[in-house]
């Protein structure tokens, strides 16, 4: 479905088919040094009277960490929070099962509202942005007979990003499972001037047994 649409620097480029890097991009290693280095030369240029100008006045090594500081490499889903929800499992105590964080064995019957959030990060591991969706499913411990969703919640950390809304959410029971989707827009501009946006998703699952799991795609089937 929609995918990160990763524009150029310095191109002031405002759409999903932006050019790609040239050539003679300077590469970036994601070292402590230039990690220091790439935040603040992304704080300077967002404070400044005019980010463009300041921007462009960049020698091409100090706009290659720009870059690298306010794109997203990779994304990962934080371990869930789940809780009992109104209907049969009211009162049900979640019990967690294993160490990994993406999986939760529950009670085989009941009802539960689960959240699970993603944060995107830069080459250098910085965080740029959470997106925390939330929903809820019922099993009687044989199918999964509802499912719903409840809202999306997005959070920004560095200076030019910004939780622009919500853009999608759907909720569906597909080969005996709760898919619950739900979808932000997230963009990095500063002073009136947008460099590039983000549409993540999370898709949380809920199934018969009571077990729950969560990734990144947009798609609820």
């Amino acid at each position: 479905m929609l995918a990160v649409a990763l524009l150029v620097f310095g191109g002031g480029l405002t759409s999903a088919t932006a050019a790609p890097p040239a050539p003679t991009d300077t590469a970036v290693a994601p070292t402590p040094e230039n990690a220091k280095k790439a935040e603040r030369i992304s704080r300077e240029v967002g404070s400044s009277a005019n980010p463009k100008a300041a921007e462009k006045a960049l020698n091409a090594s100090d706009r290659a960490l720009l870059k690298a500081f306010n794109t997203v490499t990779r994304t990962e889903v934080l371990p869930e929070v789940t809780t009992p929800a109104a209907g049969p499992g009211a009162g049900s105590t979640p019990v967690t099962a294993g160490t990994g964080p993406t999986m939760t064995l529950m009670a085989a019957s009941g009802c539960w509202n689960v959240s699970r959030s993603s944060v995107a990060r830069n080459v250098f591991g910085s965080w740029l942005y959470t997106l925390t969706v939330s929903g809820g499913f019922c099993t009687n411990g044989s199918y999964v007979y509802s499912k719903w969703f409840n809202g999306s919640w997005g959070e920004t950390f560095w200076i030019g990003w910004r939780d622009g809304g919500q853009t999608y959410s759907n909720s569906v029971i597909a080969g005996g499972s709760a898919r619950i989707v739900g979808q932000r827009v997230f963009i990095y501009g500063v002073g009136g001037w947008d460099v590039q946006s983000s549409y993540p998703c999370v898709r949380l699952f809920g199934y018969w047994n009571g077990s729950t799991g969560a990734d990144t795609s947009c798609n609820p089937w």
